[in-house]
């Protein structure tokens, strides 16, 4: 983080001192308004560029493995000093809390005085602007399109029209947002003093817009900046100052503003000036983007595959091989084991350039080593005593263990006892496993939703099989009353009349109980009262209309409560709002 803010602060830098040399006297506002917003952004931006390079894996021929290493480590100072105990993360962090809190404040501080001022002053609207009277003798400045104007000049035509028309360009041009953007960036990077001067160059070229546009109705340039020094009081200015975040009409810069208005600008200029940006843009992210280089993979053969799979078994016995070295490749690996094998057992099992275990290589570790070992367990010790957050560095803990590993007992014993480190915290659960997590999930109910279409399904066929038993049981019912009737034309006895009527009985009986199983349907929703119709129709702004004559909403319903027995005619007719008309009949 502290690289990207450096980074930033001197892209910064670069595009103001190129706007200072080459674009701030040049008349062209315009270009260097967006010039000016394009390079706070940019600022930020192009540290945060990152260019990828894949190169070519290197050639196991080209390297060359040691046959020993050294196991000599730069010594330490033996005694920690005040600067490892500080933790320095903390410091800034609070530092730049403080700083944070503050130039917040102060900026709510400014934007709700302003909102008062409009609120609590009166308020004139003309074309695209609202003029603020206010009482107070303060010079007139713009906030988006409220312009703050002093109410007794105003009123007795004592401000001169031209420093109106500038005040109003203010307002049509919406300089109040680019304001508003670098006092926020402000906020968030307090410590950056490039900042500020990015802020006085945006304000003071909306000052060479604003003079541009009066110009454009004000042919005579000399009457104009007379305007301006007779109408402008420093002693006016110091006693009733304006709010920072608004484009103020103020005496600053006016002699920057008396030479801009007297230069032209060439095309020609236009086009090198914009040439030469695009040049410093290039020349930035060249300078101050980030480059990463990726090792592509590299192919081996099948068989050089399978010999390197039995090779990682013998490799990883050498523990005393420096990380560097544990880091190799399928080829580098299998000419590290050829020349391992090479080596005599007699000479291998004392020789230090090559050892298996390095807690066996010597008999206790050196003094050098000794002390260094201290000086680390010294100052994790002091770290583990004190309650809070503490900056743990992996090469040292390793350094440490090593080191410990090779004392011995009697070294042990006088040593600095090893540090009780507590337990790193878990790793943070991999992107993979969220997005197998998310897709369970997603599986979960989309299972959910298949089961209740199931169960729906299952409801409708058992409905659907009652309707059809009942059906059934109907026709059923008319074929028994066609055959009795077709009985008692031919006088059958009344012994079996009453048997068929037993059986038509128990049908009957029978789609009785079936039908009873099937759910009543829900009773109709109660219709909505004229009243309540019109309550609706109030809310959506109809018009309403009692016997002919336009009445309010309010009285509308008021004679709906009183007479009941009043009927409603609504009409509504492309999308406008409803027209209610209220009689006895219709």
């Amino acid at each position: 983080m502290l690289v990207y803010l450096v980074k930033s602060i001197a892209c910064m830098a670069a595009f103001l001192v190129f706007y200072r040399l080459m674009l701030e006297k040049e008349n062209m506002h315009t270009f260097k308004r967006f010039y000016l917003l394009g390079a706070l952004i940019a600022s930020f931006i192009i540290p945060s560029v990152v260019f990828v390079e894949y190169i070519e894996p290197i050639s196991s021929s080209a390297l060359e493995i040691p046959l020993s290493y050294s196991t000599t480590d730069t010594i330490v100072s033996e005694q920690p000093t005040d600067m490892d105990v500080i933790n320095w993360p903390v410091l800034f962090g609070w530092v730049y809390v403080i700083g944070l809190l503050f130039f917040g404040f102060r900026f709510f501080k400014h934007l709700v005085h302003i909102l008062r001022r409009i609120q609590n002053n009166t308020k004139l609207k003309e074309n695209s602007s609202i003029k603020v009277l206010i009482q107070e003798q303060i010079p007139p400045h713009t906030f988006f399109k409220y312009i703050f104007l002093n109410r007794k000049k105003f009123e007795t035509n004592g401000i001169p029209k031209a420093v109106l028309t500038h005040e109003e360009t203010h307002a049509k041009q919406y300089h109040s947002v680019d304001v508003l953007l670098a006092e926020f960036l402000q906020v968030l990077f307090w410590f950056n003093p490039f900042l500020y001067l990015f802020k006085k160059s945006i304000k003071l070229n909306h000052e060479f817009l604003a003079d541009s546009a009066v110009l454009k109705t004000e042919k005579n340039t000399y009457n104009y900046q007379n305007t301006l020094l007779s109408y402008l009081s420093q002693e006016s200015f110091e006693k009733h100052q304006s709010i920072g975040m608004a484009n103020a009409f103020n005496y600053s810069s006016i002699k920057k503003r008396f030479k801009i208005m007297k230069t032209k600008t060439s095309k020609k200029a236009v086009v090198l000036r914009s040439i030469l940006v695009l040049s410093l843009v290039a020349l930035l992210l060249y300078g101050f983007s980030e480059k990463k280089a990726i090792q592509k993979e590299r192919t081996m053969p099948k068989e050089q595959e399978n010999r390197v799979r039995t090779t990682p078994e013998r490799v990883s016995k050498h523990k005393a091989v420096p990380d560097q070295m544990q880091a190799i490749t399928s080829e580098e690996s299998r000419i590290l084991e050829t020349m391992y094998e090479k080596v005599p057992k007699k000479e291998s099992a004392n020789d230090e350039s090559f050892p298996k275990h390095p807690e066996k290589m010597q008999d206790g570790a050196t003094q050098g080593q000794i002390a260094q070992y201290n000086t680390l367990a010294k100052k994790y010790n002091a770290m583990l005593s004190k309650k809070g957050n503490i900056r743990i560095k992996k090469s040292e803990v390793d350094r440490m263990e090593y080191i410990y590993n090779v004392m011995s007992d009697t070294q042990k014993a006088n040593a600095e006892p090893f540090p009780d480190f507590p337990e790193p915290p878990e790793p943070p659960l991999p992107p993979v496993d969220k997005i197998n997590k998310v897709e369970q999930k997603l599986l979960e109910l989309e299972k959910k939703r298949t089961d209740r279409e199931t169960l729906i399904k299952e409801e409708e066929t058992k409905m659907m099989e009652q309707e059809l038993l009942l059906i059934q049981n109907e026709v059923e019912i008319k074929e028994l009353e066609e055959i009795k009737e077709l009985e008692e034309s031919e006088g059958l006895e009344e012994l079996e009349e009453s048997t068929h009527q037993e059986e038509i009985g128990m049908i009957e009986g029978k789609v009785k109980k079936e039908q009873a199983k099937i759910p009543a349907p829900p009773a109709p929703p109660k219709p909505k009262s004229p009243l309540d119709h019109a309550i609706e129709m109030a809310k959506q702004g109809a018009t309403f209309y009692y016997k002919g004559k336009k009445i309010t909403s309010d009285q509308a319903i008021k004679i709906l409560k009183n007479d009941k027995d009043l009927s409603m005619d609504i009409v509504k007719k492309n999308g406008n709002a409803p027209v209610v008309k209220i009689d006895t009949h219709f």
